[in-house]
């Protein structure tokens, strides 16, 4: 939580503010997810803090809203042209999400945002992420294994399927 609280106040996101009289209060709360590995190891643990915008009301206290998201397509089709360049995927984390505007090189965006190479790209956005000299295969073993404890299936016996694998 300090972190997380030392990166707002270090990116100028927020003032602390006197309330101005008769205006309602924006509240915010924290979020708390473990991130975790592709085998389900967790890897950190995260904190969040979150502004409650469901007591807003639009035309008074905002305008517009905007969330910079990647859709799974642009995801599919940036590892597929990746594959066919033969290019080696890397995985980088950009801090506290400031993806707006991102538009030049790594170099560029090094000065503008505190970044963390995370190596080469195993895991990402739920996919496990396999190279190989024929290209890239896309994966979901811990999402799938997740769904089937859920269910509690887990003890059940596995089938075959008309599908092959890994096409």
């Amino acid at each position: 939580m300090q972190d997380e609280l030392q990166a707002l106040d270090k990116t100028c996101t927020w003032d602390l503010v006197d309330l101005p009289a008769g205006k309602p209060l924006v509240g915010c709360k924290w979020v708390y997810k473990i991130k975790t590995q592709s085998d389900g190891s967790v890897e950190r643990y995260k904190a969040r803090l979150v502004v409650k915008g469901f007591t807003q009301e639009y035309g008074i206290d905002y305008e517009e809203t905007f969330a910079p998201v990647s859709c799974p397509t642009s995801i599919h089709s940036l590892i597929t042209f990746a594959a066919a360049k033969r290019w080696k995927l890397f995985h980088m984390d950009v801090k506290n999400d400031f993806l707006n505007g991102i538009h030049d090189l790594k170099q560029f965006l090094s000065h503008k945002f505190e970044m963390k190479n995370l190596g080469v790209l195993t895991y990402f956005l739920g996919f496990e992420v396999t190279s190989s000299d024929d290209g890239y295969l896309l994966s979901q073993t811990k999402y799938a294994s997740n769904l089937i404890s859920k269910a509690g299936v887990t003890d059940s016996e596995t089938g075959s399927t008309p599908l092959e694998p890994n096409v």
